[in-house]
């Protein structure tokens, strides 16, 4: 969705949830008015502005963790399926993109079934998530100082214009016009469950 922010103050935070996952359903039932689109009321609204105005580029980690887990009311620290926690090490920690189906054959699961188990415990597809790690890979290299060239490689990424494209798509406008704005990039180290978060 296009939208453009005009805000007064000097600084904004924002938290990027995957659609359609465990964290941006409960994140959703928290707001108290509003549409499908555009939510607004925050039912801990005074407390999550409060705690992000207290954030910046050098928080600890538990205090951003848990004002995500505030912001979003979802702080899930296992899986029903232990395989999914598995399956998601691995992803993690390949050294490149997994199709599902070998990922299935490693765990003894068909191809559907494992798909479906996935998107019951992560709270999304594993082609999404499988994007989302790759994005945190790139994510990595900017932190690190890594230019966008090797950024993309880091995280598997056919060329540049492919890392560009996926990012775009993913949160709305280009690395580069991002980069240019002089933000500080933190890649959360992965909570219990395994599943990267970031923060910018």
């Amino acid at each position: 969705m296009r939208h453009h922010i005009t805000a007064g103050g000097d600084r904004m935070v924002f938290l990027y949830l995957d659609p359609g996952s465990a964290s941006d359903a409960a994140c959703r039932a928290r707001f108290t008015a509003g549409d499908r689109d555009v939510l607004v009321r925050h039912e801990a609204e005074a407390a999550i502005l409060a705690q992000a105005a207290r954030l910046s580029a050098h928080s600890p980690t538990e205090q951003i963790t848990t004002w995500i887990a505030e912001a979003t009311g979802y702080d899930a620290t296992s899986f029903t399926d232990p395989r999914i926690g598995v399956a998601i090490r691995r992803l993690l920690g390949a050294d490149q993109p997994l199709p599902a189906v070998l990922v299935a054959e490693e765990l003894g699961l068909s191809e559907s079934r494992f798909l479906r188990l996935f998107r019951d415990n992560a709270g999304t597809s594993y082609r999404r998530f499988r994007l989302w790690a790759q994005m945190h890979r790139a994510a990595r290299a900017l932190a690190a100082g890594h230019n966008l060239t090797r950024a993309a490689a880091d995280g598997y990424f056919a060329s540049p214009s492919h890392f560009s494209t996926a990012f775009h798509a993913m949160f709305g406008l280009t690395p580069s016009a991002l980069l240019s704005g002089g933000l500080t990039i933190r890649c959360l180290d992965p909570g219990p469950t395994g599943v990267p978060r970031k923060s910018g």
